[in-house]
């Protein structure tokens, strides 16, 4: 049945945000919140907390590594359905794709987003994913690509400054 089948994959898809929520993080350790490393219950000592840091990155690589088709079918699936718990997915493993240089699956999940949103009438989160889009773009050198994004960004933005220019104007002023 379609409906159970969906039904699994938005499972999968809170799933995947948690872990990526809970994981990412961990990748810089030296960006990890206090909150965090309280939680992780970390040797005092420092040499001993920053080896026990280090196990944490290596652990959550290995299992976003692991888990990467799984996580970006599941963002993918999400998007595509118009479910906002895709962009939250995106959000929650963009610094992991960052990471990995994979621009190919963050162009094609930040212009799945940004349709989302253009379709759900959120025209300020469309045009901030399509931004994302376009420097995703930038980074594979499909410079047409990226500079007809920024074109779109630059005329929405400019359509949102005519009723609100103290909020949208600098986004004009940025994007040129």
């Amino acid at each position: 049945d379609a409906g159970e089948g969906d039904e699994f994959r938005r499972q999968s898809v809170e799933f995947w945000t948690g872990i990526a929520q809970a994981y990412v993080p961990l990748l810089a350790p030296s960006q990890v919140s206090k909150e965090l490393q309280d939680a992780l219950r970390l040797p005092e000592d420092p040499g001993k907390r920053l080896e026990a840091l280090e196990n944490w990155r290596r652990t959550a690589f290995s299992l976003l590594l692991s888990q990467e088709d799984n996580i970006t079918a599941a963002a993918l699936w999400a998007l595509t359905k118009g479910d906002e718990a895709g962009t939250n997915l995106l959000k929650a493993i963009a610094p992991y794709l960052d990471l990995r240089a994979l621009w190919r699956v963050q162009e094609s999940l930040y212009g799945q987003a940004a349709r989302r949103a253009d379709a759900a009438g959120k025209q300020v989160e469309a045009l901030s994913l399509l931004g994302n889009r376009a420097n995703v773009l930038q980074r594979l050198h499909r410079w047409d690509e990226a500079k007809l994004a920024y074109g779109q960004i630059l005329d929405g933005s400019r359509t949102l400054a005519k009723t609100n220019p103290d909020a949208y104007l600098p986004n004009v002023a940025g994007t040129l």
